[in-house]
């Protein structure tokens, strides 16, 4: 992740619904952990991925898709560029 490219956003709209749901189910214990993180970074100092973190990710700690791992990644790209 340390030379990956930075985005203005960290959600784009709509883009849950671009992705079409599928079987297509990761580890969930490493998406947790890139979501607690997130978590802990949007109750401490970052209220602007608090509703990417809270309300787009975190429901789908259980059982999350491929989808869901790309739009964590797109926020930690955010997060590169608004240290």
């Amino acid at each position: 992740m340390s030379d990956c490219k930075s985005v203005v956003t960290p959600i784009v709209l709509g883009q849950a619904k671009e992705f079409n749901p599928s079987d297509d189910v990761i580890e969930s214990k490493n998406y947790q952990e890139i979501i607690g993180k997130l978590l802990y970074l949007n109750n401490r100092s970052r209220p602007d991925i608090t509703f990417a973190t809270s309300y787009l990710l975190s429901q789908f700690n259980t059982r999350p898709e491929r989808r869901h791992y790309v739009m964590a990644k797109r926020i930690l790209h955010y997060l590169i560029d608004t240290l």
